[in-house]
């Protein structure tokens, strides 16, 4: 288990897992998303990941996959938080920014790389 606060920064989930990622947003906020297209291995090792809820620090699995639909998503607040206050504070709004914002810098650098070729 990653045990660091800021696990989003972490260089396992920069290095393996972020590429894999994009953003929604949803009433003016943003959502992590796991693309469709992520290979089951590297699902394997996403779903198995924990880290500490950014809220209360009890050890969760950031990685689910959501009923339905069975589309995947990146949460930031462990199952507590989902209908309780570990989702509505400003902790779980403010690590769910963090990681838009690694994601976008993620984007833009390739970007950068493409315009290179």
């Amino acid at each position: 288990m990653t045990t660091q606060t800021r696990w989003y920064e972490s260089d396992e989930f920069t290095r393996d897992f972020l590429p894999w990622l994009y953003r929604t947003w949803r009433q003016g906020q943003p959502r992590i998303e796991v693309k469709r297209t992520t290979p089951s291995d590297v699902w394997a090792r996403m779903s198995s990941f924990k880290v500490p809820c950014a809220y209360c620090r009890r050890s969760m699995h950031p990685f689910r996959e959501r009923r339905g639909d069975r589309s995947q998503y990146c949460g930031v607040t462990c199952a507590d938080g989902l209908s309780g206050s570990c989702s509505k504070g400003a902790s779980a709004a403010n690590a769910t920014a963090a990681i838009s914002q690694l994601i976008q810098r993620h984007e833009d650098s390739l970007g950068k790389q493409e315009g290179l070729l």
